[in-house]
């Protein structure tokens, strides 16, 4: 509102052709000169703004690889349980019809759904007790 009103009073003065008061004149002078320090210190908050989003996005490479060591290791660890899943079976003659042997074909009888398993257990999706 202050911009807007100093704006207007100064539109008047200078377009009224009359001869006007040099001081009126210098103290909206001066209050622009109040505004460019607004200014100054908005274009500080924005440097800082722009500082964060330069790190953030210079960090993204490496969130990227750390993204991949996490997958490798999930698939690694469904690998592992799908082969002991697989033995289990085997050394039983075939899946179950009790409660554990249908919850690990639930949660471990694809890769997809092992990986899926074991990203939810390490991120709190799911217990192991589960």
């Amino acid at each position: 509102t202050f911009l807007v009103i100093s704006s207007i009073i100064d539109l008047v003065i200078n377009s009224s052709g009359k001869a006007v008061d040099i001081t009126s004149a210098r103290i909206i002078r001066l209050a622009r000169f109040v505004r460019l320090f607004r200014l100054a210190y908005a274009v500080k908050a924005f440097t800082s703004l722009r500082v964060i989003v330069l790190g953030i996005l210079d960090s993204a490479m490496s969130l990227y690889w750390c993204f991949m060591i996490v997958g490798f290791i999930l698939y690694v660890f469904a690998v592992f349980f799908m082969s002991c899943l697989t033995e289990h079976f085997r050394e039983q003659g075939g899946v179950g019809e009790d409660g554990l042997s249908l919850n690990l074909t639930v949660q471990y009888g694809s890769m997809k759904e092992a990986m899926l398993t074991l990203f939810m257990t390490i991120s709190g999706g799911i217990d192991w007790s589960e």
